[in-house]
């Protein structure tokens, strides 16, 4: 019989020997430096600080930091929760204090390898062209995209912005081609502007193509004055709200509405909010704005709202937390008292985060508590359309948007590029690019697509998306 003495003698001995063999794990992180950076222009460049890292700058703008501040930055071993069929092209570089919030950009520049300069990424079939920057979000354990700079494929480096300390990575998206399930919500935007068509004729052939939910552009808000506007269709036998300037003949809204009905699909009021004279922080618009919405609940058998330009004018480059309040606000106080317990939808710039949170005001983390549908705008041949960046896009919205059970519908541009300053047409969309976004849209799972608008749809254009649930 062993004494109690013998065992805790053999036990301490057991502990000894485990203690002599364990190797600790090895760290996640290496340091590559510590800087103190302060409301100066600054700028932090590493050649080769470890065989992991060629290269990577920090470009910090004025102002940026208010006061010194001690930042690290590390090389992450080792990501997480990556997103689902992407290729990791970079070192995973983390700059800390985590998850600090800035009032606006600093530039970040990640390497990626191409030693043949054959414009793939070495040990891929990925071209370089298709590497775009995201980075970790710790709130809800995804990787988010970030606005694409520049990319140098002499240097092989991609420049980014970012508006806080997180890690940062360049990712590309390795999708197959086929589809893997099919949309639910097939939404079409039609405007009041062209119509070549009767209500009818319109509301049969959108129904004949497939389509659930008819967005209808109804209002937009006055160019220079606030608290002004005008409805893009006729109706009589209704008090309009006040500062409502012009109307316009070309169609009779509640003939539409009833023919949409008919035809069984939803129909959703199209609202276009804000502009760079009535922007989301004048009380005067917005208490118009909410008048506005109340004249259609109370009058009309619509079945959701939808918002568009519900952000701040995206030219002058000027960040403020004050401006997402600004946004976020209206859009509860319309959900919580001037909806009618409608669904609300959301037509968004396609980042969630980065500098264009400050910037526009649009964040997404808070909008999806307030909202029933969000609508990434990912428009396929503006410059900044890309599958791997759509990819990310449409990710992250669904990572961030489930726990809110908010939906997420992408908006799919059917229209081409036009010279801004002489109308003309330069490159129309075709039915294979349609098609192409839409596949995108699928293999995520999302609960369906917007396509704006109706009036640059022809035979190629719907070829390209009926072979889909429509």
């Amino acid at each position: 019989m062993v004494s109690k003495g013998g065992i805790v003698a053999r036990l301490f001995y057991l502990i000894l020997l485990f203690a002599s063999c364990w190797v600790p794990p090895p760290s996640n992180y290496v340091s590559l430096g510590t800087w103190a950076v302060g409301p100066d222009e600054q700028e932090i460049e590493l050649l080769n600080p470890v065989p992991e890292v060629r290269y990577f700058k920090l470009g910090i703008i004025p102002d940026i930091f208010e006061a010194t501040t001690e930042i690290e930055v590390l090389l992450r071993i080792h990501t997480e929760n990556n997103p689902l069929h992407f290729s990791l092209v970079s070192p995973c570089i983390e700059i800390r204090p985590r998850n600090m919030e800035l009032p606006g950009d600093i530039f970040v520049t990640l390497p990626y390898d191409d030693e043949d300069d054959d414009g793939i990424v070495d040990g891929t079939d990925i071209p370089e062209t298709d590497l775009y920057p995201a980075y970790y979000d710790d709130e809800v354990h995804c990787w988010g995209p970030l606005d694409r700079q520049y990319i140098d494929t002499s240097a092989n480096t991609v420049q980014f912005t970012a508006n806080h300390l997180q890690p940062f990575a360049l990712w590309a998206s390795q999708k197959d081609a086929d589809p893997v399930h099919q949309i639910n919500t097939a939404a079409m935007h039609v405007t009041g502007m062209d119509w070549v068509a009767s209500e009818e004729d319109i509301a049969k052939d959108l129904s004949d193509h497939g389509i659930t939910t008819v967005f209808v552009g109804a209002y937009g808000p006055d160019p220079v004055t606030p608290g002004n506007g005008s409805f893009a269709f006729y109706d009589e036998g209704f008090d309009e709200p006040s500062g409502i300037t012009c109307y316009s003949d070309i169609f009779t809204l509640s003939t539409f509405i009833t023919k949409v009905h008919d035809k069984g699909m939803q129909f959703v009021i199209f609202v276009d909010c804000f502009n760079p004279n009535s922007p989301p922080d004048n009380a005067i618009h917005r208490a118009h704005l909410l008048e506005v919405f109340d004249y259609f609940v109370a009058n009309y058998a619509i079945d959701g709202l939808m918002l568009d330009h519900i952000r701040y004018d995206e030219g002058p480059a000027v960040f403020s937390f004050a401006k997402i309040e600004a946004v976020t606000s209206f859009v509860r106080e319309l959900k919580e008292n001037h909806s009618g317990g409608l669904p609300v939808w959301l037509n968004l710039f396609r980042f969630y985060n980065g500098n264009f949170e400050t910037r526009i005001g649009q964040r997404y983390a808070d909008l999806a508590s307030v909202c029933d549908y969000m609508c990434p705008m990912l428009y396929y041949i503006d410059e900044t359309w890309h599958p791997t960046l759509t990819d990310l896009i449409i990710q992250t919205n669904l990572t961030r948007t489930a726990a809110n059970g908010v939906k997420v519908i992408p908006s799919l541009q059917t229209f081409g590029v036009w010279n801004k300053d002489t109308g003309e047409l330069i490159k129309d969309m075709t039915g294979a690019e349609l098609g192409s976004q839409l596949n995108i849209t699928c293999q995520h799972y999302t609960d369906g697509a917007a396509f704006f608008r109706y009036e640059f749809m022809n035979a190629d254009k719907w070829s390209g998306i009926d072979d889909y649930s429509l």
